[in-house]
Protein backbone atom coordinates (compact mmCIF):
# COMPACT_ATOMS: atom_id res chain seq x y z
CA UNK A 1 0.00 0.00 0.00
CA UNK A 2 2.89 2.29 0.63
CA UNK A 3 4.19 1.71 -2.28
CA UNK A 4 1.09 3.11 -4.14
CA UNK A 5 0.76 6.50 -1.97
CA UNK A 6 4.51 6.69 -3.00
CA UNK A 7 3.67 6.15 -6.57
CA UNK A 8 0.89 9.10 -6.29
CA UNK A 9 3.21 11.41 -4.54
CA UNK A 10 5.78 11.01 -7.01
CA UNK A 11 3.23 11.19 -9.96
CA UNK A 12 2.03 14.45 -8.58
CA UNK A 13 5.65 15.56 -8.01
CA UNK A 14 5.78 15.33 -11.71
CA UNK A 15 2.76 16.88 -12.91
CA UNK A 16 4.11 20.26 -10.85
CA UNK A 17 7.90 20.30 -11.80
CA UNK A 18 6.41 19.79 -15.72
CA UNK A 19 3.81 22.14 -15.56
CA UNK A 20 6.66 24.59 -13.48
CA UNK A 21 8.48 24.18 -16.18
CA UNK A 22 6.45 25.51 -19.10
CA UNK A 23 7.23 29.40 -19.73
CA UNK A 24 3.58 29.61 -20.78
CA UNK A 25 1.89 29.66 -17.60
CA UNK A 26 0.64 32.74 -16.09
CA UNK A 27 2.21 34.01 -12.68
CA UNK A 28 -0.58 32.93 -10.99
CA UNK A 29 -0.42 29.39 -12.00
CA UNK A 30 3.40 29.54 -11.25
CA UNK A 31 2.60 30.99 -8.19
CA UNK A 32 0.10 28.14 -6.85
CA UNK A 33 1.96 25.21 -8.37
CA UNK A 34 5.61 26.15 -6.85
CA UNK A 35 3.25 26.43 -3.50
CA UNK A 36 1.70 23.38 -3.78
CA UNK A 37 5.16 21.85 -4.89
CA UNK A 38 6.66 23.12 -1.72
CA UNK A 39 4.06 21.76 0.46
CA UNK A 40 4.08 18.39 -1.50
CA UNK A 41 7.99 18.05 -0.48
CA UNK A 42 7.85 19.30 2.69
CA UNK A 43 5.49 16.43 3.42
CA UNK A 44 2.09 18.01 3.76
CA UNK A 45 -1.36 15.63 3.56
CA UNK A 46 -1.85 14.93 0.06
CA UNK A 47 -5.71 14.91 0.10
CA UNK A 48 -5.70 17.98 1.51
CA UNK A 49 -3.12 19.57 -1.24
CA UNK A 50 -5.25 18.48 -3.53
CA UNK A 51 -8.32 19.51 -1.93
CA UNK A 52 -6.35 23.22 -1.53
CA UNK A 53 -5.08 22.96 -5.41
CA UNK A 54 -8.49 22.75 -6.61
CA UNK A 55 -9.94 25.69 -4.30
CA UNK A 56 -7.29 27.46 -5.94
CA UNK A 57 -8.34 26.95 -9.31
CA UNK A 58 -11.94 26.66 -8.91
CA UNK A 59 -12.68 30.18 -9.55
CA UNK A 60 -9.99 30.44 -12.37
CA UNK A 61 -11.27 27.23 -14.19
CA UNK A 62 -14.84 28.11 -14.76
CA UNK A 63 -14.17 32.04 -16.01
CA UNK A 64 -11.71 30.39 -18.68
CA UNK A 65 -8.27 31.91 -16.95
CA UNK A 66 -5.95 28.94 -16.61
CA UNK A 67 -3.51 27.84 -19.70
CA UNK A 68 -4.60 24.27 -21.33
CA UNK A 69 -2.25 22.30 -19.43
CA UNK A 70 -2.99 23.76 -16.34
CA UNK A 71 -6.91 23.27 -17.05
CA UNK A 72 -6.03 19.52 -18.16
CA UNK A 73 -4.01 18.78 -14.47
CA UNK A 74 -6.84 21.06 -12.72
CA UNK A 75 -9.36 18.38 -14.34
CA UNK A 76 -6.88 15.34 -13.50
CA UNK A 77 -6.90 16.29 -9.64
CA UNK A 78 -10.11 14.28 -9.05
CA UNK A 79 -8.96 11.55 -10.35
CA UNK A 80 -6.23 10.64 -7.43
CA UNK A 81 -8.89 11.27 -4.81
CA UNK A 82 -10.93 7.68 -4.87
CA UNK A 83 -7.08 6.19 -5.32
CA UNK A 84 -6.06 8.07 -2.18
CA UNK A 85 -9.15 6.67 -0.69
CA UNK A 86 -8.66 3.04 -1.67
CA UNK A 87 -5.32 3.44 0.39
CA UNK A 88 -7.23 4.64 3.63
CA UNK A 89 -7.03 8.14 3.38
CA UNK A 90 -9.96 10.07 4.76
CA UNK A 91 -11.53 12.99 2.58
CA UNK A 92 -13.24 14.39 5.15
CA UNK A 93 -11.66 17.87 6.09
CA UNK A 94 -11.92 21.71 4.65
CA UNK A 95 -9.79 22.83 1.42
CA UNK A 96 -8.44 26.31 1.79
CA UNK A 97 -6.64 27.68 -1.49
CA UNK A 98 -3.02 27.62 -1.39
Amino acid sequence: MEEKFEATRLKLADDLKRLLANAEISPFEREKLGLALEKLESGIFIPNLIRSLQASFYKPAMKGRLTDEVLDFYHSLPKSLPMLQILGFSMTGKAYPL
